[in-house]
């Protein structure tokens, strides 16, 4: 890397510190460890595996969730016993008691950009269930890793009955269009969900405009 680039990484992380202790310090206005927080902690490895593990806990309403994510989101890949911190928060928002909608909001955006590695998706993949295996899904699509098709449509395979159970959102049908699924969703459960979201689409396009 060049001296230029390393500069300009320097300066971005810099930025998102100032951003993350600004945040923190606004929203755990009543926490004595958020108000003492430095942009210096958040520019080690070390640092910000100890300020994820302080304030991931201390998420105890919906503003602070979005608030914690917000953040999380705009950090680098930081690697804690071979996860990543970005991995270690959806592991335990896949499995939370979290509301479904509130969930995907989450995902989407903790996973607004690719910062997920293949070890990651591996971890998150192995500890699927019935009741995990769409959001995982969602995970998978919003990495957008080299295997994750791959992966879907192995969960939509192995999952076929329970996920025949759930009703499905539109978004993620249209997510899997707009990554070219379609054609290895025709012998899927998912088929009829996407074939009536496509007419439902053309039928609304077809609509004369309102007066």
């Amino acid at each position: 890397m060049s001296q230029k680039g390393s500069v300009q990484e320097g300066d971005d992380m810099l930025k998102i510190a100032q951003s993350t202790v600004d945040l923190f310090k606004t929203e755990w206005s009543d926490n004595q460890y958020a108000q003492t927080l430095t942009d210096e902690k958040l520019l080690t490895v070390e640092g910000r595996r100890e300020v994820f593990y302080s304030f991931v806990n201390l998420c105890n309403t919906w503003q602070r969730r979005k608030a914690f994510v917000d953040v999380l989101a705009c950090w680098p890949p930081t690697v804690c016993e071979g996860r990543s911190l970005h991995c270690e928060y959806l592991r335990d928002l896949l499995t939370g008691n979290l509301d479904p909608h509130q969930k995907v909001f989450l995902i989407k955006m903790l996973l607004r950009r690719p910062v997920l590695r293949d070890e990651d998706i591996k971890l998150i993949v192995e500890n699927v269930s019935s009741r995990t295996v769409v959001n995982t899904m969602w995970v998978l699509l919003l990495s957008k890793c080299p295997c994750s098709e791959e992966l879907v449509y192995k969960l939509i395979s192995q999952y076929k009955d329970k996920i025949l159970e759930r009703y499905i959102e539109e978004d993620f049908i249209k997510e899997m269009l707009d990554q070219g699924m379609f054609l290895k969703l025709v012998s899927t459960p998912l088929y009829v969900p996407v074939v009536n979201y496509i007419m439902n689409i053309n039928a609304s396009v077809g609509e004369p405009a309102s007066q």
